[in-house]
């Protein structure tokens, strides 16, 4: 047998994705020291599908009386308490979550969401205004047991998860993902592979996805202005 080839920067890699770490994080505006573990591509991806990229555009504001709007919402909740699971160490995710679930509200919340639940089941002379009005109320239940941690602790901890702090992710722009996927649409290779900078493997796969995505609209534009000068002259119009 070959012995195993020395790589550094894998060596290195592969002990930080598995380093349990020392980390301050705000809560309710205090800082308090957890254990966190830093989590590899594979277990951010087990975690649901989100982006790390920050720079495409943003959808118009979210509706939180809209039914689908709350399911995206709870998906996002249940993405973060996943990285939390998988990440928390000293206290452990059970161990926070047994504290946090541990009072009168959360008790109260949860035997209303139940008793919702109930209904909506088996109730069978619900008007569709009744039905829809417990349907609401149970996402909202469902919706606040999803905010059981503080905004600052979630905030931090998701930096932390994403490693944001510690690459260059936040300094790509949408330019450069054009810029790299038309190189590599052109070239060859990965579109990450034309941006230089530090990245973590899933925010390198992250790149190749939304570089492709950036290339993709810029093209489908560049049609659209083609089409319309072939159609137009001087502001008189061209038939075909």
């Amino acid at each position: 047998m070959l012995p195993p080839k020395y790589d550094k920067d894998h060596t290195l890699e592969l002990i930080k994705v598995n380093t349990e770490c020392l980390v301050f994080l705000p809560w309710n505006g205090n800082y308090i020291p957890f254990i966190m573990r830093i989590l590899n591509a594979t277990q951010l991806k087990a975690c649901g599908d989100f982006s790390v990229i920050s720079v495409l555009d943003k959808e118009e504001e979210v509706n939180p009386e809209d039914a689908a709007n709350f399911e995206a919402i709870l998906a996002l909740k249940n993405t973060q308490e996943k990285m939390l699971e998988f990440s928390m160490v000293s206290p452990t995710f059970e161990e926070m979550f047994d504290v946090l679930g541990a009072s009168k509200l959360i008790d109260s919340i949860k035997s209303k969401l139940d008793e919702n639940e109930k209904i909506v089941k088996e109730a069978t002379d619900l008007t569709k205004a009744q039905r829809r009005e417990l349907l609401n109320e149970i996402e909202k239940y469902r919706l606040f047991l999803g905010f059981l941690y503080p905004d600052d602790f979630i905030g931090a901890f998701v930096q932390f998860a994403m490693q944001k702090n510690n690459t260059d992710i936040d300094k790509v722009s949408k330019e450069l993902l054009l810029e790299a996927a038309i190189s590599a649409d052109r070239w060859g290779n990965r579109p990450s592979d034309y941006i230089e900078g530090v990245f973590t493997q899933y925010q390198k796969n992250d790149i190749d996805r939304y570089a492709m995505v950036v290339l993709r609209n810029f093209r489908d534009q560049l049609e659209v202005v083609n089409g319309v000068d072939k159609k137009w002259i001087r502001g008189k119009s061209k038939r075909k």
